[in-house]
């Protein structure tokens, strides 16, 4: 049971504990709320009426006493007393109030706690006491008593508490509240009333330079006066002065204070309320009187130096020293260059001179700092701005060559490129290493030659002649390279530029002949094609001439039209003739560059470029434009005959095209003859070398076998290939029937019954089975074996050019002949119409004699045509001449018709004139070829070979020039200057030949062949041998040797390009055959008796005695030279 009791106890106990919370709640918001009143009404009374300082302290200790009291008379006691009095009484009432809230309880709970409290002394049983308990606590058990505390009322109040809360919070924003407060808490303090205005004003206290102009700015807080009153003194002044001021649109009151010599005190006033007493404070601050700057630029630059005066801007070269040289108005104790980014650079003083010098790094904005002895600095220093122009990088440019290269056949490789750089350069260097090759490993360092530069220079071209036969490159090799420049910074460091990489490769014999080959097949067949369009337009220009045969005045627009198409046609072919011409002349240069062919066939080459000259010749091109303009005028018979001037150009255009077609067939044969010889003489030296060889291998070394078994597996293809290049001569041959194609056929089965192939695959074979004597023994049988293929190929060519040029002038004397025959005939008919008037029969007579001799020149002209395919001696004046001849004949026998003796006279003058011209051409033809057949020249070369072979001395006089000065070591050893004296012997020769030729020239009246800087070469070359002399072997010597090189190389392509100008010379190849070994074969005694035979053949023709003579002389000069 007393558990029971213990638990309804302290449920009594937290309903009286929550009771006092909320009372107390309630009690203590109550005053909070009264005290807060009290203290709103004391801040505004103070706000209000200022109190003084006693009755702040009475005010501020009542509110304090009055707090103290109310919270301890209404909340301290009154807990105090509820909490000491509540085991005595507390239970009671609170289960009285408890019975009251709790309708189901009533008074239970209250009188079963009495008569338990009473159990002691009552009479009651307690048994049926603790049995009413018991009742009691079961009906009380499940009764929340807290909730019969409701807490309604301290919630309510609670908003009214916190509402004068906040706004006695706002009331602090208003400043004269806070101030009050502030007041209050401060009660001991006196506070002043605070002015009406109060000032702010602008500078302030301030330290200037004298002399120096102050700006004072006022503003007023509170309210705005109308004016203020400033006052300021220095001084020197007993009595401040005063200024009344006014306010501006922004409410500020300013003065400026003029000059200021003396310290001054300034204040402001208004309405008698004064501001604060501010001072200006004059200082004599140190200042510039005087700048001026030296500057001085990096010298590698070249710019001189400069001075300037009150200005520190300066723009210069990176790495210019600055000279600093300041004057102050008074002694200063340190300078320093202060710069934008904070940095500082300090300068020597020496009472008020300054000085320092500075290198010019970089952009930099800067000013000039001062500091006197006692600490002040110069007001408002002036901002320069240092700007550092950068040296920029050098630039280098290969102008030529554009791309990579073959290397030519003097292994010279000449390079144009140009250098620039805004100051200088201080380094040029080539770089190359081997790239590609069949017999070395590639390089991947570059080796460096430098090449020499002027001093100063900024900019300049140079043409650099590569020497690479030091590197004793072969075939197929490639080697990279690229130039590379650097300048003169020495501030930064040399900057550099160089060029992309290029290459530069070794041909083959193979290659160049192949391209070549290739380019005049090109040639042929875009001819091809252009002679089946011209057919096409002939045919086209035949149809135009027979629809224009109209009766009528005009022509049609469809006709103009057709004739306009016409034109552009025939001005397309024109345009391809010059474009395949530009080809020929393309492939002609390779081939001369690489000295491919002999000075003969070159000179076909530069007649087959005469030929494309004529296709576009100016008579075309003006009836071209003679049927345009009579296009305009629409007047048919005026287009009829200006069509057909254009179709008999047309014609003629067409003939020269198929003449041009069969003349390239030849040079082609000539061309090819040639390639062959070239590939024997190439694999007969490969054989050579690698017979010795052989001779030197050592058994044992396998891997030197191997090497040579590769070698000797090249020749074997290459002796494949000029078995393959052979059946391609023999199938061009065979199109022709003037040429030795028996010959042919014999050469061909003479070389496959050698087997010389299947031998060298068998040496092949040995030399990889280490069998050296073996492989050393066919060896030689193989040298034997292409020995005599050489000399059928040479024997074979020599035929070819007897059997062709024999018959060219055997043909070109029968026609001479037949002119000469034709022309004396003429003669008598222009004598028998001289004679006077005659009958009407003589006259019939006559234009039937003249119709006969003019059958009879067609019959000429027609075999001239048929000759003209096949030599370049047939020139087109001979046939213009023939054509004007025949002309006139027929002018001669219209007039004979017209019984006009004395026209027909004058016409058959006219073609006998013709014809003497024509007769004298074809015999100067005739004459320089016998000059050339019979070797009248008494053994002097051509100028062309003579330069030929001066290129070629000098090329070895360069190279060993170059290995001698690689082997100089500084100074050169006496051994040296023996070997270099003896240099300067050969090329004082060289010079003496070329001087000679020169000289020779001049006197044959062929000086427009060799080009106008020959005498420069000569000059060149004296040079050279004067520095021999004095020893002075360096890379400008080297260069000029090289520049020789090149202008005679230029001399020698110049000679074969003017020797065929536009001149129209009548000139044909001239003959050089080789000489054949002293002793006698069959071949050559059949080639003698082919020779009396022609001889025989000519005497039975019916030549004139002089011409069997020249025949005779020909043949046998001829004999001599074979």
């Amino acid at each position: 049971m007393a558990k029971e009791v213990k638990e309804i106890l302290n449920r009594l106990t937290e309903f009286g504990r929550r009771e006092v919370i909320r009372d107390l709640l309630v009690i203590t918001q109550y005053l909070t709320i009264a005290f807060v009143s009290l203290l709103l009404l004391v801040i505004f009374s103070e706000w209000l009426f200022n109190f003084s300082s006693s009755v702040r302290t009475v005010v501020f200790f009542g509110c304090i006493i009055s707090a103290v009291a109310a919270f301890s008379f209404y909340v301290l006691i009154p807990a105090a007393r509820k909490h000491f009095s509540f085991r005595r009484t507390g239970y009671y009432e609170a289960a009285g109030k408890i019975g009251s809230i709790f309708p189901e309880i009533k008074d239970d709970l209250i009188n079963s706690l009495q008569l338990i409290n009473k159990n002691e002394n009552t009479v009651y049983s307690p048994v049926l006491i603790n049995a009413q308990f018991a009742s009691v606590y079961e009906k009380v058990k499940g009764i929340n008593f807290s909730k019969g505390i409701s807490f309604d009322l301290p919630k309510k109040i609670a908003r009214y508490t916190v509402g004068i809360l906040l706004l006695f919070s706002a009331l602090f924003l208003f400043s004269g509240f806070s101030s009050a407060a502030y007041r209050l808490i401060n009660f001991s303090s006196d506070f002043t009333p605070p002015p009406k205005y109060t000032f702010i004003i602008l500078p302030g206290n301030v330290n200037i330079s004298k002399g120096e102009d102050v700006l004072v700015r006022i503003k007023v807080n509170e309210s705005l006066p109308k004016s203020i009153t400033f006052y300021s003194k220095n001084v020197t002044q007993s009595v401040p002065e005063t200024r009344t001021l006014y306010p501006d649109s922004l409410g500020l009151y300013s003065v400026k204070m003029m000059s200021v010599l003396n310290t001054t005190e300034y204040f402001a006033s208004a309405e008698k309320v004064e501001s604060k007493k501010y001072k200006i404070t004059v200082v004599n601050r140190p200042g510039i009187q005087s700048l001026r700057l030296f500057i001085t630029p990096p010298a590698y630059s070249g710019i001189r130096s400069w001075d300037q005066s009150d200005n520190g801007n300066v723009t210069a070269l990176k790495g210019t020293v600055i000279n600093y040289s300041l004057r102050a108005n008074k002694p200063v104790k340190a300078a320093y260059l202060f710069f934008a980014d904070s940095s500082m650079f300090p300068l020597t003083t020496e009472g008020n001179l300054i000085k320092g010098s500075y290198r010019l790094r970089g952009d930099q904005s800067y000013s000039i700092i001062l500091k006197d002895n006692d600490g002040y600095e110069n007001i408002s220093p002036v901002s320069y701005t240092l700007k550092a122009m950068s040296d920029n990088f050098p630039a280098i440019e290969l102008i030529a060559p554009k791309e990579d290269i073959n290397l030519s056949n003097d292994q010279r490789a000449a390079l144009f490129f140009r250098i620039s750089d805004d100051y200088g350069f201080s380094d040029l260097t080539l770089n190359y290493r081997l790239a590609a090759s069949r017999y070395e490993m590639p390089q991947t360092e570059f080796t460096k030659v430098p090449i020499a530069l002027t001093k100063g220079i900024r900019e300049t071209d140079i043409n650099y002649i590569w020497n690479l036969s030091p590197l004793n490159l072969a075939t197929e090799d490639v080697v990279v390279y690229y130039l590379e420049v650097f300048d003169n910074d020495n501030v930064s460091g040399p900057k550099s530029a160089r060029t992309r990489e290029m290459a530069v490769r070794i041909p083959s014999l193979d290659e160049l002949f192949s391209e070549a080959e290739e380019s005049v097949n090109q040639v042929q067949q875009e001819l091809l094609k252009t002679l089946k369009e011209a057919e096409e337009l002939k045919k086209e220009l035949n149809k135009i001439n027979d629809d224009l045969k109209q009766d009528k005045k005009e022509i049609t627009w469809e006709e103009k039209r057709e004739l306009e198409k016409a034109i552009e046609k025939f001005d397309d072919l024109q345009k391809k003739v010059e474009d395949i011409g530009q080809k020929l002349t393309e492939s002609k240069q390779e081939l001369s560059k690489n000295n491919l062919l002999k000075p003969e066939t070159m000179e076909k080459y530069n007649e087959m470029q005469k030929l494309f000259e004529e296709l576009s010749s100016d008579e075309m091109k003006k009836a071209m434009e003679k049927l345009q303009q009579s296009l305009q005028s629409m007047d048919r018979k005026r287009i009829q005959e200006a069509l057909q001037n254009m179709q008999f150009d047309e014609e003629a255009f067409n003939k020269s095209l198929e003449r041009t077609i069969n003349l390239l067939k030849r040079v082609q044969i000539e061309q090819k003859m040639e390639e062959l010889l070239k590939r024997s003489e190439e694999m007969l030296a490969k054989q050579e070398e690698l017979n010795k060889q052989t001779e030197n291998l050592n058994p044992q070394d396998k891997n030197k076998a191997d090497e040579l078994a590769k070698k000797q597996d090249e020749v074997s293809r290459d002796l494949e290939k000029l078995r393959q290049e052979m059946e391609k001569l023999e199938d061009k041959m065979s199109d022709l029937d003037d040429m030795p194609n028996e010959k042919m056929d014999e050469v061909q089965d003479e070389f496959d019954k050698e087997q010389s192939q299947e031998l060298s695959e068998d040496i092949e074979k040995e030399l990889q089975k280490q069998q050296k004597s073996s492989a050393s023994q066919k060896q030689k049988q193989l040298k034997q074996k292409m020995q005599k293929t050489q000399k059928s190929l040479m024997s074979l060519q020599q035929q070819m050019q007897q059997q062709t040029q024999l018959q060219a002038l055997m043909d070109m004397m029968k026609l001479l002949d037949d002119i000469i025959a034709l022309s004396k005939q003429e003669e008598e008919l222009k004598k028998q119409l001289e004679e006077g008037q005659q009958s009407l029969q003589k006259n019939n007579e006559a234009a039937r004699r003249q119709e006969n001799i003019r059958r009879n020149l067609d019959k000429t002209l027609g075999r001239m045509s048929d000759l003209s395919q096949k030599t370049f001696a047939i020139t087109p004046e001979m046939g213009k001449a023939l054509g004007d001849a025949r002309r006139n004949m027929q002018q001669n026998i219209d007039a004979l018709q017209n019984r006009n003796t004395g026209l027909a006279a004058q016409q058959s003058g006219e073609a006998m004139k013709s014809l003497n011209e024509a007769a004298t051409l074809m015999k100067g033809n005739l004459d320089q070829m016998m000059q050339n057949g019979g070797g009248s020249e008494g053994g002097m070369m051509s100028m062309m070979q003579q330069l030929q072979r001066m290129s070629g001395q000098q090329m070895s006089l360069n190279n060993l020039t170059q290995q001698l000065q690689q082997m100089m070591g500084g100074q050169l050893t006496p051994q040296q200057q023996a070997q270099l004296e003896r240099l300067a012997q050969q090329q004082e020769l060289i010079r003496k030949s070329l001087d000679e030729l020169n000289r020779e020239a001049k006197q044959k009246g062929e000086s427009k062949k060799l080009p106008s800087n020959l005498d420069d070469v000569l000059k060149r070359m004296e040079e050279v041998i004067t520095d021999m002399q004095t020893d002075k072997l360096d890379d400008d010597l080297i260069q000029k040797q090289e520049r020789i090189l090149s202008k005679l190389l230029d001399a020698q392509r110049s000679v074969n390009e003017r020797d065929f100008e536009k001149q129209r010379e009548s000139k044909t190849g001239e003959n050089v055959t080789r000489r054949s070994p002293a002793d006698i074969d069959p071949a050559k005694l059949d080639r003698m008796n082919k020779l009396r035979d022609e001889l025989n053949k000519a005497a039975r023709e019916g030549y004139l005695k002089d011409y069997e003579e020249l025949i005779r002389k020909y043949l046998e000069e001829l004999n001599k030279r074979n």
